[in-house]
């Protein structure tokens, strides 16, 4: 089994040039593993194809993180499906950037994607 990718968003745990970029790489792989799971999901038992990851902050700052997350996974979805300059796709972007703001506002940490 595939060793969980564990986040911690402790603001004091995100200082670091390095540390940032690793929790960009951390969210881009837990992005293309949700964003393969509906891809392939008719196909491949989900268990199979499913990355395991940690979440460690305070609550506010896990629900920011994790609706932010939900939000860069419709965007992408919208973007496969519908394509770029498309309304559904300006309207799922002004949701994203919404909560990017929220996650920025909520932990003090700038998002690493966008």
């Amino acid at each position: 089994m595939e060793k969980p990718i564990v986040i911690n968003i402790s603001r004091e745990k995100l200082l670091t040039e390095s540390s940032i970029a690793t929790f960009a790489a951390q969210i881009k792989n837990i992005l293309r593993s949700v964003l393969s799971l509906e891809a392939y999901r008719a196909i491949i038992r989900e268990e199979e194809q499913e990355t395991k990851f940690i979440v460690k902050g305070s609550k506010k700052d896990v629900m920011a993180f994790a609706d932010t997350l939900d939000k860069e996974k419709e965007y992408a979805k919208d973007y496969m499906e519908h394509g770029l300059g498309s309304p559904e796709l300006t309207d799922t972007k002004l949701e994203l950037e919404k909560s990017i703001h929220n996650f920025e506002k909520t932990t003090g940490i700038k998002w690493p994607i966008g």
